[in-house]
């Protein structure tokens, strides 16, 4: 069974909310993200490669810290389908294997600011493609739920990785750099460590990154959730 693809992928996109952050030197982005067609969802392929060359190999991790694709412990679904660990702690997914290796809040990354009242939550995350088949990623992949706040629903207690939309093209683009794809494939048997970029409530303080196994017939897999705090980065 194969994952989704792109056309599913710019479903969920439509189903964001607006966001409003600014960064230095870049487009105003507070609107409400335009509905993309089956063709602005197919990845640029020179763009690709080079949103690419801003992920580091798995080298580029801190002195002491395990390659992912030879840890020794990996944490599966329960019988009920779910998997939870912690910063550090590997999850194998049906399409890869995940490890967010640290987490801290901010109110300025790379030149990008939240909204009034909110926060960014800065999550570095490593995976590893131990299949035998190149998957599609995408920045969607990985929601961020917090805490709820006062007078906040639980269900709305979450979000996407921000991102920005090109208002003459409807394309969507990252704020920074450093900040995983918006849409690329993995290679097979492949090591990527990149930045999850995340607008979060400046009040909150407990967070989980959440990935959910999607289909191209519809259905859903297991739940994965790593679960962590992020302190203010000084």
């Amino acid at each position: 069974m194969k994952r989704t693809t792109s056309w599913v992928w710019a479903l969920l996109l439509g189903l964001t909310l607006s966001l409003g952050l600014a960064a230095c030197g870049t487009p105003q982005i507070s609107f409400e993200p335009p509905q993309p067609t089956q063709e602005q969802s197919e990845p640029d392929r020179d763009a690709e490669s080079s949103r690419e060359s801003g992920l580091l190999q798995d080298s580029a991790l801190p002195e002491g810290t395990q390659s992912i694709e030879d840890a020794q412990e990996r944490i599966t679904p329960d019988e009920e389908g779910y998997a939870l660990g912690y910063l550090g702690d590997v999850l194998r997914t049906e399409f890869f294997d995940m490890r967010v290796d640290s987490a801290r809040t901010c109110m300025e990354f790379d030149g990008v600011v939240p909204d009034a009242g909110k926060k960014l939550l800065v999550a570095e995350i490593t995976l590893y493609n131990y299949t035998d088949y190149a998957q599609p990623m995408f920045n969607t992949d990985f929601e961020i739920w917090w805490d709820e706040q006062e007078g906040e629903a639980y269900e709305d207690a979450w979000d996407f990785p921000v991102y920005g939309v090109d208002e003459e093209t409807g394309e969507y683009y990252n704020l920074s750099d450093q900040q995983l794809p918006v849409e690329w494939e993995f290679p097979i048997h492949e090591t990527r460590t990149g930045t999850l970029l995340y607008q979060v409530p400046e009040g909150s303080s407990t967070y989980s990154v959440a990935f959910m196994e999607y289909f191209e017939d519809g259905t859903t897999g297991n739940l994965y959730e790593v679960r962590f705090s992020a302190p203010m980065a000084q």
